[in-house]
Parts: structure tokens; C-alpha cells; sequence
């Protein structure tokens, strides 16, 4: 269902813009975001030297304020089918 929203989207500003420009305009957004998903995945890459590593126990929030366990009580409850 996202997909298609997705598209319907790039439809909609490649109609808006009207003609090669809209068109242009639309690809070279799919070439940005694909690129950044790429850049975004090699961060952290994955060799035969660490593909069986732990995870690390901790995440910043997105504020940068603390960090929040990795595996908390609350998501171990719910894993194992007990009530939250």
C-alpha cells in the first residue's frame, strides 16, 4: 500500500510540473533518496569478521538525550507472549 502511495505521489508532482522537467525532477529525487538509503547502509558493514556479533546494548534517541535499552523489559514481555 505504501508503494503505491508513493507513486501516486511522484505522479502527482510529475503532473503538477507537467512535461520532461516533472519527469527529471521525479528521477533525480528517486536518485537522491536511493543514494542516501545507500550511503545510510555502509555505515556499519557487515563482514565474515562481525556477521555473528552482538548487537550493541544501547540506542541514542533520536534527541541524543540518554540512551534506551536495546532489548527492554516491556518488548522481552511481549516477545514471549505475556501481557505488557
Amino acid at each position: 500500500p505504501a508503494a503505491g502511495a508513493v507513486g501516486a505521489l511522484a505522479y502527482a508532482i510529475a503532473n503538477g510540473i507537467g512535461g520532461n522537467a516533472g519527469i527529471i525532477l521525479v528521477f533525480l529525487a528517486v536518485v537522491v533518496i536511493a543514494s542516501t538509503f545507500y550511503r545510510l547502509s555502509r555505515k556499519t558493514k557487515v563482514t565474515p569478521q562481525n556477521v555473528n556479533d552482538d548487537w550493541p546494548s544501547t540506542v541514542r534517541t533520536s534527541h541524543g538525550h540518554g540512551s534506551v535499552s536495546a532489548m527492554s523489559p516491556a518488548s522481552n514481555a511481549g516477545m514471549k507472549g505475556e501481557a505488557l
